[in-house]
């Protein structure tokens, strides 16, 4: 996809980054990330804890996480119509514990 490379490695960058803060066995997924095809997702991922603690906690939330998975996540972005069309991220049941 030409023009969009640069585009592209920053967005693998950020959600590689977002992944290994997140996500336990993130440098799998890291690996096949490839957002120049317009689509990623993830299914059934044990999330760090921790990492989902911390930011409850800056944002002032009492609520204590033990554990969390996450069932799914997808992003798709429409590079052929970026600018007529919108980009998402969809998560799918986050089970908190």
């Amino acid at each position: 996809m030409p023009g969009y490379s640069a585009v592209e490695g920053f967005l693998n960058r950020k959600v590689a980054s977002f992944l290994h803060e997140f996500v336990h066995d993130a440098d799998e997924i890291a690996a096949n990330l490839k957002l120049g095809s317009g689509a990623f997702s993830v299914q059934d991922r044990r999330l760090k804890a921790g990492a989902l603690q911390a930011v409850l906690l800056d944002s002032g939330s009492p609520l204590i996480i033990r554990s969390a998975t996450l069932k799914g996540f997808k992003i798709k972005i429409p590079w052929s119509s970026l600018f007529s069309q919108s980009s998402s991220i969809h998560v799918d049941t986050l089970d908190i514990g």
